[in-house]
């Protein structure tokens, strides 16, 4: 159904489809009497059928209703679109000849998910879709994708989410909380800030907030991180890979989206209409992100002059599943962007990231950029977290120098700390770690066979570490074969067994003790031996004291060796006593 037809089809249709969206006449939100709403007779299909499963959390029994599209064949993988309705309807609220028809057109098959009730709300599937306290209802939706996977071939970069006002709440919501997941999202009258919509009705629906995260935001941490962590606007970062198409009409009342309503717009304000502040912050929209990640933050929108019902009109199956077929999964993305509150949703496509101190309101958030020509990543951070980052899909490797360099987001400070975890191939041998040109001692870092880490480094401002295998055991036998001093002049030759894959060698020296920690500010003699076995320092001026010499050489790759030992003038033998007998 076009666009354009709406308006000779709008009477029939709204008496029919309105009620089961989110039954406009009765209080928003509220519990509404008796049993669950079922489909009228008239839209329900019999093509569908209802399949059980059970969740992965507490075991509940839980069905979702499942449509095969026309010529349905079990040897082709197939599209599909998890659909979640709205508030007191369910599983048939989708079941309709449009989405039937759009399924057949474009090869989809629907899972229509079933939202669980709420405690202390009757019969009424009022869960809107989130993790809880007491209902694990995200998890249920995220449970069916492998339910469906295990009945059918399914097409990988095919996993669709969307749902209208409830079910649009959780389309946006659960997209958000889980990149990689969803190859797309199709939200229509959706919330982005649970802050902004308790604020703006408290009668309803901030009860079932309050019953779903153990109170109102206004108490503990904790049960403010779940208002964050369920609110979009703050978790935008994440939609960087993962396009959406919203619709939202502008005279809606129930979830406002004008600021003739409420100062807040819970879709324009996070879509495209920057300016809105509040105690929590300056909202930045996806347009915004797109703009200063040129290809990414992909939205599209509608925002039709309807109410919360009538807009429901707009929110069409056919146009859906077309944007749809344009969006394939971004399943290997070079930047993959995170932010999250808490310890339950911690993964982004080839990146990990755990709180420090997660459930305390405050985030994390890092954009991370691979770019496996070069084998360097620039990871953008703020927060305090610990990073783990999948070398393979990354198309990075330990086996030549590996670059990781870690800034501010936007390169404002302080940012935080961050340790970095390194999954993937790492050789038992020993390596060589710079940040920033100076070498790091042995225990800024771990290596196992599996994981390289990085321990905790601030992230105050720029730095660059350089990981790379020793190109050889280090030189051990460096010394000053013998010296002259003049007037302030040490000429000093030194000697040594240079390693067999030696192709450069970098001789430096200090007044004091030169360790890995202090190398980069040792003062270098050269840079440009070949792999010789003989130098002559000169060094001038020369005031006296202990002269300190250490070097690294380099093999094809440009790996440097570890440090080698010390070798210092004046000599300690020289001045040890001769004792006759």
């Amino acid at each position: 159904m076009k666009r354009d037809r709406i308006g000779r089809v709008i009477c029939c249709v709204l008496a029919g489809l309105a009620p089961l969206l989110f039954l406009a006449a009765l209080p928003a939100f509220a519990e509404q009497p008796g049993s669950d709403l079922s489909q009228p007779a008239s839209q329900v299909v019999a093509a569908s059928t209802l399949i059980n499963y059970s969740s992965s959390v507490d075991g509940a029994a839980l069905d979702y209703l499942e449509y095969l599209p026309a010529g349905y064949n079990p040897a082709v993988a197939y599209p599909v679109v998890i659909l979640l309705h709205g508030a007191g309807g369910n599983v048939y609220q989708y079941d309709t000849p449009e989405w039937h028809t759009a399924a057949d057109n474009h090869g989809y098959i629907l899972a229509m998910a079933h939202a669980r009730t709420l405690p202390g709300y009757g019969a009424s599937r009022l869960s809107f879709f989130m993790n809880g306290v007491l209902v694990p209802a995200e998890q249920d939706v995220l449970d069916l994708i492998p339910v469906v996977k295990g009945r059918h071939l399914i097409d990988p970069n095919g996993i669709y989410l969307a749902g209208y006002s409830m079910g649009g709440v959780g389309a946006l919501n659960i997209a958000t909380l889980n990149p990689g997941v969803f190859a797309a999202a199709a939200p229509g009258a959706p919330m982005s800030d649970l802050f902004q919509q308790w604020d703006y009705s408290p009668s309803a629906p901030a009860p079932n907030f309050a019953t779903l995260f153990g109170g109102p935001y206004s108490q503990t941490a904790a049960i403010k991180t779940y208002y964050y962590e369920n609110s979009p606007r703050f978790l935008l970062p994440n939609l960087m890979s993962t396009p959406i198409r919203v619709v939202h009409g502008v005279s809606d009342i129930t979830i406002p989206n004008a600021t003739n309503i409420w100062p807040y717009m819970e879709s324009r304000h996070f879509v495209d209409t920057p300016g809105f502040s509040d105690s929590r912050g300056q909202a930045i929209t996806l347009q915004q992100l797109g703009a200063a990640w040129p290809g990414s933050f992909y939205e599209e929108h509608l925002w039709p002059a309807a109410n919360h019902g009538s807009g429901s009109l707009y929110w069409l199956p056919e146009e859906i599943l077309t944007f749809f077929d344009a969006h394939p999964l971004s399943a290997n993305p070079t930047t993959v962007a995170f932010t999250t509150y808490e310890d339950e949703h911690t993964r982004a496509y080839w990146l990990q990231l755990n709180l420090t101190q997660p459930w305390t309101a405050v985030p994390g958030l890092v954009y991370a950029t691979r770019n496996p020509a070069l084998n360097t990543m620039l990871l953008q951070v703020t927060g305090s977290m610990t990073i783990t980052l999948d070398l393979l899909p990354m198309g990075l490797t330990s086996a030549t120098p590996l670059t990781v360099t870690v800034q501010p987001v936007n390169g404002v400070a302080p940012a935080g700390d961050l340790a970095v975890v390194l999954s993937g191939a790492w050789p038992v041998a020993s390596y060589a770690v710079t940040k920033d040109g100076v070498g790091l001692p042995p225990m800024a870092y771990t290596v196992t066979a599996t994981q390289f880490t990085l321990l905790r480094q601030a992230t105050d401002t720029a730095h660059t570490y350089v990981i790379s295998l020793a190109s050889s055991a280090p030189v051990t036998d460096l010394r000053v074969t013998n010296a002259i001093t003049a007037t302030g002049t040490l000429t000093a030759p030194l000697a040594w067994t240079p390693p067999g894959n030696a192709v450069t060698t970098t001789l430096r020296h200090s007044g004091s003790l030169i360790t890995e920690a202090n190398w980069g500010n040792a003062l270098t003699v050269t840079d440009t031996l070949t792999g010789t076995a003989i130098y002559t320092a000169t060094l001038a001026p020369y005031n006296g004291g202990t002269i300190y010499f250490a070097l690294k050489t380099q093999d094809g790759t440009g790996a440097y060796s570890v440090l080698s030992n010390n070798a210092f003038w004046p000599r300690w033998d020289i001045y040890l006593p001769v004792v006759w007998k």
